[in-house]
């Protein structure tokens, strides 16, 4: 093979080499002089890097929604061959994300920032055991260029906060030692600078008031809520605030009740991303959904319990999920509507019906691009004749499906060549790789 490639000119081979893995990369590497120099060449213009095992690459990716990484840039390594690597190959790394990587300590996590001094944009995941506030401190006092920043999951209180550099981007979940101060003093440090920010709702709406009253240039929200009674305040509280054009729910807890149409209509924004589990009603989705009349963009993604979640509660696996046809129609109608997400995360014995959607939804007036999973066999098969018979005539748009199955042979048509189908595990499968990794710990 690398005779072959040998023939083909150094800028084609830079292209060749900018889509292998970082081990691929490696691999090619040792092959000849010429593809050693190649290689040095392409790795040190990347750009994108995480350090996670296989297993946390894929939770990761899950974990935090907007940002969605490339499995060619996933390496597993240590810290101190990570440090290694950052001199020697990778100097130019712009956005990095540690996962449960080994080795990184209060008196040596700053040692990031000494190597990569045009770091833009840090996640740093799961990283409990000899990671502190102290430690952080000190690798923030390095970032001068940081612009985003996620802390997921670290064993913080919050005393770092104050040495946060002025970010536009930020995202904070799971960090249970955190209490409301915490929050508040980091939107005051953050005031002049912050325009994106993710966070968990543990405190009740009056965190809200103040975290949204004082980041004045806030554009976009994402917030996780716990608690039932939180959701219908938290929505009104950021109604008061003129600049918010993207938002995103997360919502654990389940939301029900004739309150919703308390709800204030959200004129100015135009994303929207909502995600629930499967007990939400057709009716109050439909109620929520109908408070964004303006959208652009709407993703939303249902969640079941799971397969044996469901068994064991002695659920029938026809009815897990309701229709959702009344909240389809609203969808329709939405006039602005361009791009639709429509995700039930599931496993394959539950029933969705969602071919039966099609008709509607493809008649939404705009839409361009619509994401639709996650699909059995029999309803992958069912969308696909359906559109093999949808007609373009007199459409002037130009439309992008995209399908995310659990089935195991999937064949497209040639007359489907807008449709891109994507292989994912089930839900089913899915937790039981969760549950033996989790295990093994």
């Amino acid at each position: 093979m690398s005779t072959s490639l040998e023939l083909l000119a150094d800028d084609v081979l830079l292209n060749v080499i900018s889509f292998l893995s970082y081990t691929d990369a490696t691999a090619l590497r040792g092959s000849s002089r010429r593809f050693r120099e190649l290689c040095d060449r392409q790795l040190k213009s990347r750009l994108i890097l995480v350090d996670s095992s296989e297993n946390g690459f894929n939770f990761t990716q899950r974990a935090y929604k907007r940002t969605n990484f490339d499995s060619n840039v996933a390496i597993n390594v240590k810290y101190e061959k990570l440090l290694n690597l950052f001199e020697s190959t990778l100097p130019n790394i712009r956005t990095l994300c540690l996962h449960e990587v080994e080795g990184i300590r209060d008196d040596n996590v700053h040692k990031i920032a000494d190597s990569l001094r045009n770091l833009n944009y840090l996640w740093l995941y799961r990283l409990y055991r000899h990671l502190t506030d102290k430690g952080l401190s000190q690798l923030f006092l390095r970032c001068k260029k940081l612009q985003k920043l996620a802390l997921h999951f670290l064993d913080i209180n919050g005393s770092c906060f104050r040495d946060i550099p002025p970010v536009k981007s930020l995202s904070i979940s799971s960090h249970w030692n955190l209490d409301a101060d915490s929050y508040i003093a980091l939107c005051s440090r953050l005031a002049n600078t912050l325009e994106s920010f993710s966070f968990d709702n543990l405190y009740g709406t009056e965190i809200n008031k103040n975290l949204l009253r004082k980041i004045p240039k806030l554009k976009s929200v994402e917030i996780t809520i716990h608690k039932s009674a939180d959701f219908v305040p938290c929505l009104r509280e950021i109604t008061t605030h003129d600049q918010i054009d993207e938002l995103s729910l997360n919502t654990i807890a389940e939301v029900s009740g004739e309150n919703l149409l308390s709800i204030p209509f959200f004129i100015k924004i135009t994303s929207v991303s909502l995600i629930f589990d499967s007990r939400i009603s057709d009716e109050d989705l439909m109620k929520i959904i109908q408070r964004f009349p303006n959208v652009t963009d709407l993703s939303l993604n249902i969640n079941d319990e799971g397969y044996y979640g469901a068994m064991y509660r002695g659920m029938d696996v026809d009815k897990v999920f309701p229709e959702y046809q009344k909240t389809v129609d609203v969808i329709r109608d939405l006039k602005n509507l361009e791009n639709l997400s429509l995700i039930f995360d599931k496993s394959s014995h539950f029933k969705t019906r969602v071919d039966r959607y099609c008709d509607t939804l493809f008649s939404c007036r705009l839409l361009k691009r619509f994401k639709l999973g996650c699909l059995n066999d029999c309803e992958l098969h069912a969308i696909c004749d359906y559109l093999s018979t949808f007609s373009f005539e007199g459409c002037n748009r130009k439309f992008e499906v995209e399908l995310f199955t659990s089935s195991k042979e999937v064949k497209v048509s040639d007359s489907l060549r807008f449709v891109r189908i994507y292989k994912q595990l089930d839900k089913e499968e899915r937790e039981k790789s969760f549950y033996s990794t989790s295990n093994k710990r």
